[in-house]
């Protein structure tokens, strides 16, 4: 069995090439939710951005510069198939009582073993800020997905 690729320099660029190792599969991940491991169809929106502000120099120099901005994470939406469990549905009403439940949200990416954890993120603070109920069909087929947006503090990133 051959060892996984390592990240070579490039002649000259001073960033690393990735070798011939395989990109993991969208599929495999689990969601840890108010301590336990929740069945979720799909995580989307993990992410940031640091919008640029312009500054503009005095005098007779008319440079306009481009600051860094606020840090602004993406806001995350988990769908899930609905169940006669409440937890989901508890954590998003504490917030709707005025009673916020920030949780330690743990996204998971898995290899393709579908056990061994590859990479792992923690969206700190994170709590509900919005909820899609299922839609009904009664000519559909389909399992009802509930959503839940969720936006957190800040985020952590591991490997393995």
């Amino acid at each position: 069995m051959s060892e996984p690729a390592q990240p070579q320099q490039s002649p000259g660029a001073g960033a690393p090439v990735i070798g011939s190792a395989d990109p993991y599969r969208g599929y495999n991940f689990k969601v840890t939710v108010l301590g336990s491991v929740s069945r979720f169809v799909s995580c989307g929106g993990i992410g940031m951005s640091i919008p640029p502000v312009l500054y503009k120099e005095g005098g007779q120099n008319s440079t306009v510069r481009h600051l860094p901005g606020a840090v602004r994470l993406h806001p995350v939406t988990l769908r899930y198939g609905l169940t006669s469990s409440p937890a989901m549905w508890q954590w998003m009403k504490s917030g709707m009582d005025g009673r916020v439940q920030r949780q330690t949200v743990s996204v998971v990416q898995l290899a393709d073993d579908g056990y061994t954890e590859v990479l792992h993120y923690d969206l700190v603070d994170a709590w509900v800020s919005e909820w899609h109920a299922a839609p009904l069909d009664a000519l559909g087929t389909e399992i009802a997905i509930e959503t839940l947006v969720v936006v957190y503090d800040s985020i952590n990133r591991q490997q393995g």
